[in-house]
């Protein structure tokens, strides 16, 4: 292999690609001069395909979802760590479904107890198979996922804002890592309640960052997380959620919108979008217009009319879409009209 391909990775990427062929999660399907392709699992299997040319990389494709967005990531780097090092595994031969039914059908109650339990010793089976066969997850099996987004946003070094960049830039590295993994399988296995909860956690988490550190606001890397974190509730939007799955999230999205001074636009044109157009039928309008109704008093009241006029805004966008024309949506706003134009007036 090349000297010195290490280079074109992240650092952080490059430390998960290393650990992942540390951990024997690389297979080879092909490898010739000129061709490489193996599967690395990650969540699931996902396939790499390196082009060389005497031993210099010419291209690499990988099936992950970090690498539709990122020309390099950790499963090309487990595979060119384990080609540097020979220590690649051959793929087994795949045992067919009809010979594994003859096993497990050979055996006792007690030798199937005996071969799970062998194989939830590993604890990334172990909790797939609980994500699989419990219906409700305990509160420790809930902390472990709520640990692990805490831990992602845990990095020690904010009072050096030289430092801002890469820790943003490692924080989305593990945050794109925990999507493609743990939260593929939440999905899979349909744990809506506590994928909206994570989502949350994020949602406080990446708010926490950008109010305590103001000079992070126009970072492209914060938006770029922002993006990477709308990625799981979006996601979680098109599925067939319970009522009052649906419920929580329409409330959440209020909460962040009567509460809403961030400096995050991203997550609050999110907020709007939501509030708008996912939610529809006679219930979730008229708390819509109950909501922009006392929010609009409020803030009337308290002159703030910078709050007011985004309220406003919104007020708009939403009769539009009840079908109200321009003449009917001017009269049913026009006392405030005239109040924010007195007040452009006297500054």
């Amino acid at each position: 292999m090349e000297e010195g391909w290490e280079s074109i990775f992240k650092k952080g990427v490059l430390e998960r690609g290393r650990q992942y062929y540390i951990e024997g999660r690389v297979e080879l399907l092909e490898y010739e001069t000129t061709h490489l392709e193996a599967e690395v699992f990650g969540s699931e299997y996902y396939n790499i395909k390196i082009d060389l040319n005497d031993k210099q990389i010419l291209k690499m494709n990988c099936t992950c979802p970090y690498a539709k967005e990122n020309p390099y990531c950790k499963h090309m780097a487990s595979v060119l760590y384990a080609v540097e090092n020979s220590k690649i595994i051959l793929k087994e031969n795949t045992i067919e479904d009809n010979s594994i039914d003859e096993i497990l059908d050979s055996l006792s109650k007690k030798n199937l107890k005996e071969l799970l339990k062998d194989l939830l010793k590993n604890n990334d089976n172990l909790r797939e198979f609980k994500l699989k066969y419990k219906t409700k997850l305990s509160k420790e099996d809930e902390d472990y996922y709520i640990n692990k987004i805490r831990i992602i946003f845990s990095f020690e070094g904010w009072e050096n804002i030289e430092k801002h960049e890469s820790i943003i830039e490692n924080i989305n590295i593990r945050l794109l890592e925990f999507i493609e993994e743990d939260f593929q399988l939440l999905l899979k296995y349909e744990k809506y309640y506590l994928i909206f909860n994570l989502f949350k956690e994020i949602s406080d988490n990446l708010n926490l960052i950008i109010e305590k550190h103001e000079s992070l606001e126009n970072y492209t890397d914060i938006n770029e997380l922002s993006k990477n974190s709308l990625k799981i509730i979006n996601t979680l939007m098109k599925k067939d959620l319970s009522e009052s799955l649906e419920n929580e999230i329409f409330e959440y999205s209020l909460c962040y919108l009567k509460n809403s001074n961030t400096n995050n636009n991203m997550l609050l044109k999110f907020y709007e979008n939501i509030f708008l157009h996912k939610f529809e039928g006679p219930y979730y309008l008229l708390k819509k217009e109950e909501f922009l109704n006392s929010e609009i008093e409020k803030n009337e009241k308290n002159d703030n009319l910078n709050r007011l006029k985004t309220l406003l805004l919104l007020k708009y966008r939403l009769l539009k879409l009840e079908g109200y024309n321009e003449e009917e949506i001017s009269k049913l706003l026009s006392e405030y009209h005239l109040k924010l134009n007195m007040n452009d007036e006297t500054e």
